[in-house]
């Protein structure tokens, strides 16, 4: 699995919390998880679930569509609607 979640950045932490207490691999592994930083891409490491907040995407919107994600999910996906959206 590689999703990225796109989150309030008031939620990130409990994304990263959530996951490793409800996911688990088939083969009952911990899910790896990196919290993406800075609005500069860099090259991920490798990891099951990447968290990033809304601010971040203006920053890695050219790098995310060829970072081989299989999932996308976005929480509160109102906040792409506000004023001055890229």
């Amino acid at each position: 699995m590689t999703a990225v979640v796109i989150a309030p950045a008031h939620l990130i932490r409990n994304w990263e919390n959530e996951i490793h207490r409800f996911v688990q691999k088939e083969n009952a592994q911990a899910l790896t998880v990196h919290i993406v930083k800075g609005l500069k891409p860099y090259t991920l490491p490798k990891a099951d679930i990447y968290l990033m907040h809304y601010l971040l995407l203006r920053g890695w919107k050219t790098y995310l569509p060829d970072a081989g994600l299989k999932y996308v999910v976005f929480d509160e996906i109102q906040e792409l609607r506000h004023s001055g959206t890229e």
